[in-house]
């Protein structure tokens, strides 16, 4: 990162209540606060300057004001009768001028007007308190006047001697424009100064901050974030003595400590997932050697559904040989194929529970096998008004399998839908990659779901949702989800709750043998998935089946 960037990223604060955003205006509020109190001083200490400057000038005045009223009087008597001289008026306005006095007054004892900047106050008294004071107590006196004006003055008062005896007193006044535009220059600068030192502290205290601070605990955080998440390599750089280099250590000595932990776990549950596949192997041969012998105890069924068939095609074969209509026998030889076929649908849905085939499986996009499959569907009769909808899927859903034994899968859902639908309405296809999580396929997906008020959220069948048997993919495992969802007249939950038994149907004698979906269980099974079904009265069903995803190079690193 260059240094304008990184300028740029410490100039933004971010939100008010961030640390680096509090300590920072912190930062300059001080200041500010100590540049104002700073520059309250020295205006201050500035302004007593000058006051002072203004009495020794006024000081100096006086004395200067005594040295040519001493020169006038001795001129005076020296050329008495001589020459005329000016009177005292008009000495006291040459030394106004000369002097830049705003006014200049001279008084008696009695402090009558005898000598004035302005001839027609000549005459008067001057009755001020201050001036009466100077000459009695023989010393300057000042005060200033006009401070809330625009022309402020500063007032002196003192005696004014002829030959070492009190001849009176003079007043005069002095402008004290100076004195406050300098000053107020002096505000403006030191306001300019507060002004620029919050400013660059506000600017490199950010930076400095950004390099000291924030840096540092943004990279914790992230580290953090990262351990949150489960991946516990992170490393921290920062190599200082100070309290953000102890917690940085702290922090890194936990993510290490974390991530042999982490390792210990993963080889335990490595461990753990090589015996639940030894289980579930023995599980299934179980299972298969059980189903087995439930077959053969339902062989008298079996023989039962075969006989009836066979021994109305006995009958009909005796009605042949004794037809002697060509039409007749005919008729007769359809309806022997009709049940020759069912005959051979129920023998070969058994045969496909009851036996395991090792098929080599292949690298299947899922949806164009489903197209496929729907093609085959297609042809048959009495569905020409369903209609199927494949929806793209932003990923290929590929999964490692067999495909006739998935296209078989799919046919069964798919004729079931047909079936549940009299022949006629909707059926959307869609597939996604996605993590496997149990706990969010518990939630409903079809509308019109039970509240959870009226029944429990773990009360799966009741809200109309139902798994297969199986302990499917682990947690956070890839998976392919492949759903198919009908708008059909749904389940109960009494019948969603039975669905994967073996030789159960909500069909009519003659129509199914309900194999269907227990051979869908156990080929999805045989593969590591699971099945869910969610089905709703008045709703429709949707059926999804879950498969171990073939893992892309993104998953694998």
């Amino acid at each position: 990162m260059g240094i304008k960037q990184r300028l740029l990223r410490s100039m933004s604060l971010g939100p008010i209540t961030g640390l680096r955003a509090r300590i920072v205006l912190l930062m300059a509020l001080l200041t500010t606060l100590m540049v104002v109190l700073f520059g309250f001083v020295v205006i201050r200490l500035l302004e007593h300057h000058l006051i002072q400057q203004k009495r020794a000038q006024g000081r100096s005045i006086l004395l200067a004001m005594q040295a040519h009223f001493d020169l006038w009087e001795d001129v005076r008597e020296h050329s008495a009768g001589r020459t005329t001289l000016p009177p005292l008026t008009m000495f006291v306005q040459e030394m106004a001028y000369n002097l830049e006095l705003s006014s200049l007054v001279i008084v008696d004892e009695k402090q009558n007007v005898i000598g004035h900047s302005r001839s027609a106050l000549l005459g008067f008294v001057l009755s001020e308190p201050e001036l009466a004071r100077a000459i009695q107590e023989r010393k300057l006196l000042h005060r200033t006047i006009g401070a809330e004006t625009d022309k402020p003055e500063m007032l002196f008062y003192g005696p004014l001697y002829q030959r070492g005896k009190i001849l009176g007193g003079v007043r005069f006044s002095l402008p004290l424009d100076d004195l406050y535009a300098a000053l107020a220059g002096t505000r403006r600068i030191l306001m300019l100064y507060a002004l620029m030192d919050a400013l660059v502290i506000v600017l490199f205290g950010s930076l400095f901050l950004w390099w000291a601070l924030v840096r540092p605990v943004e990279a914790m955080s992230a580290a953090t974030e990262r351990m949150v998440a489960g991946d516990y390599r992170v490393s921290l750089r920062h190599r200082g003595e100070d309290e953000i280099g102890r917690l940085s250590r702290a922090l890194h000595k936990l993510a290490t400590t974390l991530q042999d932990r982490d390792a210990v776990n993963r080889r335990q549950l490595e461990k753990l997932a090589k015996t639940n596949l030894e289980l579930q192997q023995a599980h299934d041969q179980l299972l298969h050697s059980d189903r087995l012998a439930y077959v053969g105890r339902m062989a008298a069924g079996v023989a039962h559904e075969v006989g009836n068939p066979l021994g109305a095609i006995y009958g009909y074969l005796e009605i042949l040989h004794d037809a002697e209509s060509g039409r007749e026998s005919s008729e007769i030889i359809r309806r022997l194929e009709t049940e020759i076929s069912r005959i051979d649908k129920i023998m070969k849905e058994l045969l496909d529970f009851s036996r395991l085939r090792d098929e080599k499986p292949d690298q299947v996009d899922l949806l164009r096998a489903a197209g496929e499959a729907v093609e085959l569907m297609r042809g048959q009769r009495g569905l020409d008004k369903v209609r199927v909808t494949i929806e793209p899927a932003a990923a290929p859903p590929t999964v490692e399998l067999n495909s006739q034994q998935f296209k078989q899968t799919l046919l069964n859902i798919l004729l079931n839908a047909a079936d549940a639908m009299n022949g006629q309405g909707a059926i959307r296809i869609d597939a996604e990659r996605r993590a496997f999580d149990k706990s969010e396929l518990m939630e409903a997906r079809l509308p019109g779901a039970p509240p959870e008020e009226a029944v429990p959220f773990t009360d799966l069948q009741a809200r109309g949702i139902v798994f297969s048997d199986g302990i499917g993919p682990g947690p956070g495992a890839p998976t392919v989800h492949f759903s198919i969802t009908d708008d059909g007249p749904g389940m109960a939950p009494e019948v969603l709750g039975q669905i994967f038994q073996p030789f159960f149907t909500t069909k009519p004698p003659g129509k199914g043998t309900g194999l269907g979906l227990a051979v869908c269980h156990r080929l999805v099974s045989a593969l590591g998935g699971i099945i869910r079904v969610e089905s709703r009265p008045g709703v429709g069903t949707r059926v999804t089946l879950i498969y171990p995803a073939v893992e892309t190079d993104g998953e694998h690193e």
